[in-house]
């Protein structure tokens, strides 16, 4: 198992009257959840209906492919877009060990990932919504929309 990669993972999700978010992570298009192997309940259990949150140790081999999605919502003002992400990333042996954090987003303050992950792909929502506006702007001036 030497071209295989030991990786954390931390997922579940927090509402207060603030606000509230959810972490979810995908191995292979498979989603984890806590009745996924190796996972463990974290958080207090006093506090199940408002927060809940496992983490697990994943034995990964090369090339398995790891999305991170993050949604937030606030109170009074919808989405925050620039919390809101979708990354992915691809257990590589060869690199260093990474950390993956989402500004004020999961447990306490520890990683939403941790490994030896290479990153194929990050945006925000935000990131999306100005790459939407950058295209149809550019469309506009190749005067290339499309009907």
């Amino acid at each position: 198992m030497d071209d295989c990669a030991t990786i954390f993972a931390l997922f579940g999700f927090r509402k207060s009257f603030k606000e509230g978010y959810v972490v979810k992570v995908t191995v292979d298009d498979r989603e984890l959840s806590g009745s996924s192997e190796g996972a463990q309940f974290v958080s207090n259990p006093a506090h199940r209906g408002r927060e809940s949150w496992w983490a697990v140790n994943l034995e990964l081999p090369h090339g398995a492919v790891i999305k991170l999605e993050t949604k937030v919502g606030v109170a009074g003002r919808g989405q925050d877009s620039d919390r809101t992400t979708e990354q992915w990333f691809l257990v590589n042996p060869d690199y260093p060990i990474t950390e993956v954090r989402v500004s004020k987003v999961g447990f306490k303050s520890y990683p939403l990932l941790k490994g030896k992950l290479e990153t194929i792909s990050s945006k925000t929502q935000q990131e999306e919504k100005d790459n939407l506006i950058e295209n149809l702007l550019s469309e506009v001036e190749d005067g290339t929309q499309k009907a």
